[in-house]
């Protein structure tokens, strides 16, 4: 199936190798996870073969613009936007599916190596880590190691705002997790032949480096230094260089911690460290994946990158 890994290594080995805890179980692995995505990738490919894309209409709806943005606060309230509330936007969203216009960037497909490389911090970045996260703690948080192959894949050069397609309340009220609002994503998507991107197909996307602009760790924060890093990666795609906004991936939240680091005060370069690659962000004030209790507040501040299939005859 495109853009499934056709092989991924285990991560009890990995979890041993860094933790020396060969009787820890995690509770997230990447089979559970590749699981959950089946559904939605069919669905999509599905439609792409069966529908062609409807052409661009005459009011598009663009790509996320910076400063379109509101201002994000630590403690996160159901806010106005555009001088309405969520609830009484919901049906001026009813068609922006259809209304997506995007870019796309093709990732060729082919053998690549993904996740967190114990070792690969400069060694004052994994001090600070070691520091404030028991090992087996940032295990919990990022990718594991592995292999895979990939199939080629089209992914949006810019990310599109989730509250500018859904209403973060009214349209997940039904979820228990985020691998629902991904099911809820993709149908929609799928109208015009596009899905959500697996964790594997966006880490692809995003680079070889520790973070899209390569391995350097910024002073600051990623939210009150935001032009510390380029906007743009080498490839082309663009991001949103703020920890408090994330990207919405196939089960799971990449590129931020919904402003956790930074509003709790952690300590130079922890709220960085969210944006890598690899950081995976649960919506969850315990960090556990089976319980999301800050999805919809996540929501509010979250992106979706579409990704289109590549139809092979």
């Amino acid at each position: 199936m495109g853009g499934d890994a056709t092989s991924v290594s285990g991560t009890y080995s990995y979890i041993e190798m860094y933790a020396g805890t060969p009787e820890l179980q995690p509770s997230t692995g990447p089979a559970k996870l590749a699981a959950r995505a089946t559904t939605g990738v069919e669905a999509a490919h599905n439609a792409l073969t069966a529908t062609p894309l409807r052409h661009r209409t005459s009011t598009p709806l663009t790509s996320a613009n910076s400063s379109d943005l509101v201002p994000v606060s630590c403690c996160q309230q159901a806010r106005p936007y555009n001088g309405l509330l969520c609830s009484q936007r919901a049906s001026s969203r009813t068609d922006r599916v259809s209304q997506l216009q995007l870019d796309f960037h093709r990732v060729e497909g082919g053998a690549y190596e993904l996740g967190w490389l114990p070792g690969s911090f400069p060694p004052e970045v994994d001090a600070v880590v070691r520091e404030y996260w028991p090992p087996l703690e940032w295990v919990r948080r990022v990718s594991p190691r592995r292999q895979l192959h990939l199939a080629s894949f089209e992914i949006a050069t810019a990310p599109v705002r989730f509250d500018s397609l859904f209403d973060p309340y009214e349209d997940t009220e039904a979820a228990a997790s985020i691998a629902d609002v991904c099911d809820l994503v993709d149908r929609r998507l799928a109208e015009r032949g596009l899905r959500l991107p697996t964790e594997d197909e966006f880490e692809v996307a995003c680079g070889a480096g520790i973070f899209w602009w390569g391995d350097r760790v910024p002073e600051g924060d990623p939210h009150s230094d935001q032009d510390a890093v380029p906007r743009t990666s080498v490839a082309g795609l663009r991001f949103e260089s703020d920890s408090y906004k994330t990207e919405l991936v196939r089960n799971v939240f990449k590129l931020g911690d919904g402003g956790r680091g930074v509003c709790g005060g952690a300590p130079w370069p922890i709220a960085w460290l969210s944006m890598a690659t690899c950081y995976r962000e649960w919506a969850s004030e315990a960090d556990d994946p089976e319980s999301p209790d800050l999805l919809p507040e996540t929501l509010e501040e979250a992106y979706l990158r579409p990704v289109r299939l590549l139809v092979t005859s």
